[in-house]
């Protein structure tokens, strides 16, 4: 992540193959039992997808691969911690709703990366998408959002803005 801040994206993508890798040649079942190696394994699919995005390249995983080491649940206890924007001097109640969210940008760009899909059908799953959102998450699409002010939730919002813009580009 220091090196996406850096701004040297070539670097992060191979750093975070590297780490893909070492996950794919694990125990398996270490990634069907252990929640915290599926958050990881879930993780190198979403900072790999959107590296690749940005590199136009394709990433290591595809979604089908991922999803058949199971689904992570979205009603654990981390779900629900409060966030407090720590800026602002103020103790929200906000939850935190990271899992929702991290589950949402997997969905975002295992659409994406449907190399079988035309750009249509791409944006056509896209409207799906925003339609079957949780309502806890439903804000992220509005033009002004308000409500979605988590570290989470900001970076699926910001992950929506350039899978828009990149399927704009690609229309023309």
């Amino acid at each position: 992540m220091v090196l996406v801040a850096m701004r040297n994206c070539a670097a992060s993508w191979l750093l975070v193959g590297y780490a893909s890798r070492i996950l794919e040649v694990m125990d398996k079942t270490l990634l069907l039992l252990d929640l915290r190696h599926k958050h990881v394994f879930h993780g190198c699919f979403i900072l790999d997808s959107m590296l690749a995005l940005h590199l136009g390249r394709g990433p290591y995983f595809d979604a089908d691969h991922v999803t058949s080491y199971a689904r992570i649940d979205e009603d654990g206890l981390d779900e629900w911690q409060p966030w407090s924007d720590t800026s602002l001097g103020e103790q929200s109640r906000t939850p935190n709703l990271a899992v929702i969210s991290l589950n949402a940008m997997f969905h975002l760009l295992e659409i994406m990366h449907n190399h079988a899909a035309t750009t249509q059908d791409k944006i056509k799953k896209l409207e799906t998408w925003k339609i079957a959102l949780p309502p806890r998450l439903a804000s992220i699409c509005m033009t002004m959002p308000s409500d979605h002010r988590t570290p989470v939730a900001i970076l699926l919002r910001s992950g929506l803005c350039c899978i828009n813009l990149s399927l704009a580009w690609s229309e023309f």
